[in-house]
């Protein structure tokens, strides 16, 4: 029995020596491998050759997308607009427009929905008298005729006397000047005044013949003197010229009377018929240097909207303007009101409009966004500076940093001012 169990256990470690020497050779055969064959997890040289062009053409396809995003997104946000100001040309013109103050009447057409109304003023002021009477009225005036010729010379009454800045004088009597002599006498002028004093001077005989007229003359050594006496009245012409004056008075205290909670616009009409006028405390033909006048009158105005009567006026002027022309403005200052006529009965007045538009030509004609596409701002200027009805323009970019027109012309934009 002891017996078996030795034949037993030798058994069994020979199975374990021989397991150990397969594990052994085993192992030596993976270690012989791993010389001959090299490291299995690194990469070959060629596989890295390969890896790194891979990854250069990816990143240059990813390069090349970012820039071709880049210049689509920015020929798609890139665009120019021009603002621009034509040149005007100024029409003066006038229309005549019904204001009618009912409560049915509607602005359209030739009428204007408004107000007519009466505005009473009066007011009285002292004018100066300026016309006078004159009570006397002298003219002295005395020369010596002069004859230097061997023939005694007749002058008759009237003779003419001619000075040297060509002032008319004539003799008060008719006379015989002697031959180598001279003597003194009157001489008057048909215009007397203060103008005809004159001062010393030679006069020439113009009846005379040319020859004569150096040899017979007349000299005067003292100044002609005018002398006149009067005192003021009040004339025709000083109540015409204080009425005149008041009454434009009167106009303009209406006119300071006359704004309305509705309207901003008016019109006045002062017709004769409505004004009255007298002196206070004297006549026509009083001696006076002052006068007092009274005044009164009864203003038609007629009220109406700026902004009714420039929706009319434009389609009127727009309507009669030719071809290829365009109504740019009104000239505010150019607005002149006139009521011509004033229907009491019917509540309504006639206005004539007195106006001043500019104009320019069509803003559809002015520039052909064709002839811009893809120029630089010198050429840009240089184009639009050529265009003879521009008065002015500005151009702007969009980038800003990009001073060049796009390359559509759906991009480029072009504002009137």
């Amino acid at each position: 029995m002891s017996g078996v169990k030795k034949n037993i256990k030798k058994e069994e470690d020979q199975d374990q020596d021989q397991d150990f020497d397969y594990r052994q050779k085993f192992y030596e055969l993976m270690s012989k491998k791993i010389a001959e064959d090299g490291p299995t997890v690194s990469e070959s040289p060629s596989a890295n050759h390969s890896l790194r062009l891979y990854r250069r053409l990816v990143i240059n396809f990813l390069i090349f997308t970012v820039i071709l995003v880049a210049v689509v997104t920015y020929y798609s946000l890139m665009s120019l607009t021009i603002a621009v100001t034509p040149k005007t040309e100024t029409l003066p013109g006038s229309f005549v427009f019904k204001v009618c103050g009912t409560t049915d009447c509607q602005s359209q057409g030739d009428w204007l929905k408004g107000a007519i109304l009466k505005i009473e003023a009066e007011d009285e002021q002292d004018f100066p008298a300026l016309s006078e009477e004159a009570l006397t009225n002298n003219f002295s005036a005395q020369v010596r005729l002069i004859n230097t010729t061997n023939n005694d010379q007749p002058l008759v009454k009237t003779t003419r006397l001619l000075s040297s800045d060509n002032k008319l004088f004539r003799l008060k009597e008719g006379v015989v000047v002697g031959s180598n002599s001279e003597l003194k006498t009157s001489v008057y002028s048909d215009k007397t005044g203060p103008e005809m004093a004159i001062g010393p001077d030679k006069f020439t005989i113009p009846g005379l013949n040319t020859a004569l007229q150096a040899k017979i003359y007349a000299q005067s050594d003292e100044p002609f003197t005018y002398a006149s006496s009067g005192r003021n009245i009040i004339g025709q012409s000083d109540f015409d010229r204080a009425e005149k004056e008041i009454v434009s008075k009167l106009l303009d205290q209406a006119e300071g009377q006359s704004k309305h909670d509705l309207y901003d616009a008016v019109a006045f009409r002062s017709p004769s018929s409505t004004i009255s006028a007298e002196l206070v405390n004297n006549e026509i033909g009083d001696v006076a240097d002052v006068f007092r006048l009274r005044a009164k009158n009864v203003i038609q105005a007629a009220y109406f909207t700026q902004a009714d009567l420039e929706k009319s006026l434009k389609k009127k002027v727009s309507a009669g303007l030719p071809m290829g022309q365009n109504l740019v403005s009104f000239s505010q200052d150019g607005f002149k009101y006139e009521v011509l006529s004033y229907d009491e009965a019917s509540d309504t007045a006639s206005v004539k409009i007195d106006f001043s538009a500019q104009i320019a030509l069509n803003n559809s004609d002015l520039i052909d966004r064709d002839k811009l596409v893809n120029l630089n701002q010198q050429q840009l200027e240089d184009y639009l500076k050529g265009e003879g009805e521009l008065e002015s323009f500005e151009l702007m970019f969009s980038p800003g940093f990009i001073h060049r027109a796009p390359c559509s012309a759906d991009k480029i934009k072009v504002e009137f001012n």
